[in-house]
């Protein structure tokens, strides 16, 4: 742990995760055109110990630092595109130059470039937009008073369809509290992962592995009710889980267990998080699935949404990964995929 950082982690009458976060307006190097913040502590990796910035945490300071910039308090993020461009250090705080594309009535967009200080070499970059009344709440209750007072010219009316969870949120839903969570990410997250993650599969269909959904339940530890910023932190918050854990899981899909993830070599190319909604909740239980679109070329694409506990949408996430999986993983994913050919054709035959 970085030494500054211990009285942080010690104090229980903040929110750690918002104040370790911040960011200060380095107001010297700011100018007409771009707004310059710098971090008040560095960013960590995902455990003590390991080479380069976890990338959630980029995401996460780097909504709060264009955030910073937004005029009005009346936009919330709607989308992130990002790159992971290099490995982060905790040897300095990240500068964040934001640059103003666009201030519009309804959308605000920037650009935004993070920096290491102390080698002033560029480690991330995003474009972010923000926009107004992305509240479905908010518009109903708008939606309503305006019928009731006449109006015969309402241009947004609140209408919304959206995808539904997969099965192991009905599987689970109800039972969380007789499962395991594991908590890690110092100490910010827990997720709850099904026990059918810890088995090995001895039959797969490779073919077929880009149309299943995988699912675990996660949440953030950190009390909403400290920040001095609740609206905020919570949407950095679900930055940070929008990074966080399901691609290791790629093991389970490949036939092994969860456990073996230790020997798997992954790290973010790049990311793109949709904000849908306002009405969320991440220090509640959320449901994260997802599907392992497509790997191959030492790549893994994954595209992942996230559910709140009573089974909204309200966030998706497109990442993809550079990833080496080991010759004992492929060896066994190969196998289990022939067997189940096998045993398919075998059950064909008897037809």
């Amino acid at each position: 742990m970085i030494p500054e950082l211990v009285s942080v982690f010690e104090n229980d009458d903040i929110n750690k995760f918002e104040t370790r976060l911040e960011v200060l307006e380095d107001k010297t190097n700011s100018t007409n055109e771009k707004t310059v913040y710098v971090g008040k502590y560095p960013l960590l990796p995902f455990r003590d110990g390991m080479r380069g910035t976890f990338g959630g945490e980029f995401i996460a300071q780097g909504i709060l630092a264009a955030w910073q910039s937004i005029p009005s308090d009346d936009f919330t993020p709607h989308s992130l595109h990002a790159y992971f461009l290099k490995a982060g250090s905790i040897e300095s705080p990240t500068r964040w130059e934001i640059l103003k594309i666009n201030d519009g009535r309804n959308f605000i967009n920037r650009l935004v470039k993070a920096y290491q200080v102390h080698t002033n070499q560029l480690v991330y970059s995003f474009q972010i937009s923000f926009t107004k009344n992305n509240d479905f709440h908010k518009r109903e209750e708008t939606y309503q008073q305006q019928l009731a007072n006449g109006d015969t010219k309402i241009r947004s009316i609140p209408f919304q369809t959206g995808s539904l969870p997969g099965p192991m949120y009905y599987k689970y839903k109800d039972s969380l509290d007789d499962l395991p969570l594991i908590e890690h990410t110092h100490e910010h997250v827990q997720h709850i992962v099904p026990p059918e993650f810890f088995k090995e599969t001895n039959l797969i269909d490779l073919n077929d592995l880009g149309n299943k959904q995988f699912g675990l339940f996660c949440r953030m530890t950190d009390d909403l009710s400290l920040a001095k910023n609740p609206i905020r932190t919570k949407f950095a918050q679900v930055g940070f889980l929008s990074d966080s854990l399901y691609l290791a899981s790629i093991v389970h899909a490949l036939g092994l267990s969860l456990a073996e993830e230790k020997d798997l070599f992954r790290v973010s190319l790049d990311h793109s998080l949709y904000f849908h909604d306002f009405n969320f909740d991440p220090t509640d239980w959320l449901y994260l699935d997802y599907r392992f679109e497509k790997v191959g070329n030492d790549r893994c694409l994954v595209h992942a949404r996230f559910f709140t506990i009573q089974g909204k949408l309200f966030a998706t996430v497109t990442q993809e990964a550079l990833l080496f999986l080991n010759k004992r993983l492929t060896d066994h994913a190969t196998a289990a995929h022939e067997r189940f050919h096998k045993s398919d054709s075998t059950t064909l035959a008897r037809l």
